[in-house]
């Protein structure tokens, strides 16, 4: 919801009396462009839908409101019956029906939700997701739905419906197992059953005013979307056999867009949806519609009913976020309280929720949505207002775009670093770590031998994948990752960290993340010593987090121990090749297996940090044997196939284009590129890579390298190596899947992995590298002593 600054309406005063429409145009509530008052009740009838333009048209019912018995307590309900014909390829457009539904105790904030999917259109979905590649949704989310579908059905919390959903019309009903929306003489019958509780109800919906149409909105690629409301309904009825009443509000609308998975060349919409009954009468609809690919308006109004007055039209509505709350379960930072500001008006409302956790899932690349039940207070031209209200938000757990995502996972991991790790100790800080000194410690000194070094890194801000591998394993476990973010972002990170200062020693790289490295910036003597204390503080991290038992915890103290002397031993191993690199030693390992033992050296280097995410998700999540070895499997597969493609994007342009390309040929790195491209070129070719490899002074040259590398281009081991990257990961999910049902924690990270090892993941790297900000400059600081 983007920000909006409104003048500040006049004071207000109390209200007495409805708002007439006398009364409304008095106040300067102005006259609309409206709404047909004397439309017919019935939706299918009374709004009619367009005609099926590239065979694609899809209609959504939407009805919320409450009921409560007489000494009962009450319950808020949201109801969403979508349509959706979507043609794939030549097939010809069937419907795919959905049900979204939702029951609120506001008395405990306890909500129940249900995604229903006809199962018959679950087989299509995989074709629909491939299909919209190019809409601005993530590739890989969309990949990753598409072959999860496939493989294991729809995720944990979506149920698929083989009834069949029956749809007629003049007069309207929609029927679909439980549920039953119906046009009567009086209004609408509406029975569904309570999601969670099972209990039936059965309700009629009755007018006590006329419907209203909305202005169309001409939406690219999607021609116009037409909308109905029915915004004040008497309800009436029966939840478990006994009698309840209430209100609602009723809506339809209908167009070309995918609701849900838009297509090539739509316009991914998403919108900001406030509607109001005052409880003087006055009905207010306000819309803002965004277009998420970059966050812009693309249309909004709002229109108003007064009691027995003609509607009136806005075209400029201000939303601002007043309070924001995070889902335990996507991660999405909704503005679920907002102000929202008519300054033509002089209306401004605040709306607060009855609950912050109203988020119901949404199949698909979208997600979820808050759809949620609460009140408005405010002015409406210096008098005072009051009454019920609904608000939908729809976009914002969408996944557009991999650093996008990433930075908002980085956000939340890096807020646990620094409520850890302070940028400045003092001494209470430095005792939490080691307990109190006998006589007396420096925290100034700690500070610029230990936290700032790191911070200095940290906020260059790498991409904190290994952490949220951790955590999406852990969900897709069934286990609830936010308790063990912190420990996930302290562990993970701070050791990533401290590996990357001392890498940099080894290899001499004068540069990380398009800043000095940390040794030439601050010396060897402090790099050295700020990277061994990262890796040791998530010890300190694990023997104090509370939410472990002491079994876990030596569990995790034992995974944590031997992850960090396997690293160790790949990283030797790597160094040793370096080291050694000549003509003879080169033939004599390529003749000796060389082959597994880069397999294991990644496995170790790399591999080693992810399996110790992947082990730590199974030891909270209390995973069965073959589960923990299935998915320390695919980690230790996926670490390796993730070194294989970043030896692979060593030779990218992109990398190339921002300095950071070219390095294992420089420091004469034996990675599995070069291990194929020699298995691969011919006698003369080959010799010549041999002897630019063993050679310092030639691999060091630019000609020298750009030699190289042309040689391994042409051997075609990118592209082999590549693939076999991809089959590693493949093969090691095949095994993981069969092992962990399907969720869409799981498919995300599929996504993830896929993005990591996708063709784009150079210019991916290079979109980070050129967006990272140049630390700050630190000022009245002496210089550093190099070694």
């Amino acid at each position: 919801m983007s920000e909006g600054v409104a003048a500040a309406p006049p004071p207000c005063t109390q209200a007495r009396g409805g708002y007439t429409g006398a009364r409304l145009a008095a106040a300067g509530f102005g006259r609309g462009v409206d709404a047909e008052p004397d439309m017919r009740i019935g939706i299918g009838g009374g709004i009619g839908v367009p005609p099926c333009r590239r065979g694609r048209t899809g209609e959504r019912w939407t009805i919320h409101g409450f009921y409560q018995a007489p000494a009962a307590g009450r319950r808020h309900f949201a109801l969403t019956f979508l349509r959706e014909a979507f043609p794939v390829g030549r097939a010809a457009a069937r419907d795919s029906f959905c049900l979204l539904a939702s029951v609120l105790d506001p008395s405990t904030g306890r909500r129940e939700t249900l995604s229903q999917l006809d199962a018959a259109s679950v087989a299509a979905w995989p074709r629909v997701f491939r299909a919209a590649r190019g809409s601005g949704l993530n590739p890989h989310v969309l990949e990753a739905l598409a072959s999860e579908v496939e493989e294991a059905g729809l995720p944990r919390g979506h149920r698929g419906e083989p009834a069949p959903a029956s749809l007629t019309r003049q007069p309207f009903r929609a029927t679909w197992r439980d549920f039953c929306l119906a046009e009567t003489r009086g209004g609408f019958d509406l029975s569904f059953q309570e999601p969670g509780q099972a209990r039936a109800c059965r309700l009629h919906l009755r007018p006590e005013r006329a419907g209203r149409r909305l202005p169309d909105a001409d939406l690219e690629g999607a021609g116009p979307l037409k909308e109905a409301v029915w915004p004040r309904l008497a309800l009436a009825g029966e939840v478990a056999g006994k009698a309840v009443a209430g209100a609602a509000w009723a809506e339809h609308q209908s167009s070309d867009l995918g609701w849900f998975i838009p297509q090539a060349g739509e316009c991914l919409i998403g919108w900001d949806r406030l509607a109001v009954n005052l409880d003087e009468g006055l009905d207010l609809v306000l819309i803002r519609r965004r277009d998420l690919r970059n966050g812009g308006v693309v249309h909004q109004f709002v229109a108003g009913w007064p009691d027995g007055g003609e509607a009136a039209l806005a075209r400029h509505v201000l939303f601002e976020p007043q309070r924001r709350w995070e889902s335990p379960r996507t991660g999405t930072p909704y503005p679920v309280a907002v102000s929202a500001c008519v300054p033509e008006w002089g209306l401004r409302l605040e709306f607060e929720p009855l609950a912050d956790d109203q988020e119901m899932p949404v199949f698909g690349p979208l997600r979820a949505l808050w759809h949620g039940a609460g009140t408005v207070r405010g002015c409406l031209h210096g008098r005072r207002v009051q009454g019920r209200a609904q608000l939908e938000l729809h976009g914002y757990a969408c996944v557009m775009d991999n650093q996008g995502y990433l930075d908002q996972w980085a956000d939340r991991l890096d807020a646990h670093v620094a409520a850890f790790l302070p940028r400045a100790f003092d001494a209470a800080g430095l005792a939490r770590y080691v307990g109190p000194p006998h006589w007396r410690r420096d925290p100034a000194t700690h500070t610029a031998m230990l936290a700032e070094p790191l911070w200095d890194l940290i906020q260059r801000r790498g991409k904190h994948w290994r952490p949220m591998f951790g955590m999406l394993l852990l969900e897709a476990l069934g286990t609830s990752s936010k308790p063990y973010e912190a420990l996930a972002a302290i562990a993970g990170e701070l050791a990533h960290t401290g590996s990357l200062i001392v890498d940099d020693i080894q290899d001499g790289s004068p540069t990380r993340r398009g800043a000095e490295s940390i040794h030439v910036r601050y010396g060897v003597d402090v790099a050295i010593g700020a990277a061994n204390t990262a890796y040791f503080l998530g010890f300190v991290a694990l023997r104090d987090y509370p939410h472990l038992t002491d079994a876990q915890r030596l569990e995790l103290y034992r995974i944590a121990s031997t992850q960090a002397v396997r690293a160790h031993l790949g990283q030797g191993q790597d160094i040793f090749w370096s080291r050694h690199l000549s003509p003879g030693t080169l033939d004599r390992w390529l003749a000796d297996s060389l082959e597994p033992q880069v397999l294991q050296a990644y496995a170790d280097k790399t591999g080693t940090a992810i399996e110790g995410m992947a082990e730590t998700a199974c030891v909270i999540a209390g995973a069965d044997a073959a589960t923990r070895e299935a998915c320390v499997a695919f980690a230790r597969a996926f670490g390796v196939a993730f070194q294989i493609v970043d030896d692979v994007l060593d030779y990218s342009d992109a990398r190339l284009r921002v300095g950071t390309g070219g390095k294992d040929i420089a420091e004469g790195k034996l990675t599995y590129v070069l291990f194929r491209a020699l298995g691969a070129l011919g006698t003369r070719r080959r010799a010549r890579l041999r002897d630019i490899l063993c050679s310092p002074a030639l691999r060091r040259s630019p000609e020298g390298q750009r030699e190289a590398a042309g040689l391994v281009r042409r051997s075609g081991a990118l592209d082999a190596c590549r693939q076999e990257a991809r089959n590693l990961m493949d093969e090691a999910w095949r095994r993981l899947s069969a092992a962990v049902p399907p969720s869409e924690p799981k498919t995300l990270l599929r996504a993830l992995c896929l993005a990591l090892l996708s063709a784009d993941g150079g210019a991916w790297a290079a979109e980070a590298e050129s967006r990272r900000e140049r630390p700050e400059e630190r000022p009245n600081q002496e210089p550093r002593r190099r070694s």
